[in-house]
């Protein structure tokens, strides 16, 4: 299974820039922080609620680069590589992370739901659609 990206087609209706390329020093970079923890309204009989995945994104500011990297404004000189920037680590747009909080917050129900089709053309057009290859054809 492939991942989901934005192509070339969505880059002109998305705005900001969606990848290091298309960006330079002044730009803002968010970076993935598994540390940078802010806790929701903890429900009745709990004593914390759930960790909002959204704000372990923090943006900084390119400030600077290398010849095969961005540098970032964030404590120790991190820095984005100018190819294959890990995209669980870093997004290049508000945009990008709003796409990437959709993922997270339905990607396990749609996983559940998908398990439980018992139509064979529902699941056969599913398949299709993820480019899954069968163990037996029919």
């Amino acid at each position: 299974m492939t991942r989901a990206t934005i192509g070339p087609g969505d880059r002109a209706a998305a705005g900001p820039p969606t990848d290091l390329h298309a960006i330079g020093i002044g730009s803002t970079v968010w970076v993935f922080d598994i540390n940078r923890r802010v806790y929701g309204q903890p429900e009745p009989g709990r004593a914390w609620g759930n960790i909002i995945w959204r704000e372990h994104w923090g943006p900084h500011r390119i400030v600077g680069e290398t010849t095969r990297s961005r540098l970032l404004d964030r404590q120790g000189g991190l820095k984005v590589p100018k190819s294959g920037a890990d995209p669980s680590r870093f997004a290049f747009s508000q945009l990008d992370i709003d796409r990437r909080f959709w993922i997270e917050a339905n990607r396990h129900e749609i996983k559940q739901a998908v398990g439980q089709i018992q139509d064979y053309e529902l699941l056969k057009a599913v398949a299709r659609l993820i480019e899954y290859r069968s163990k037996q054809p029919l």
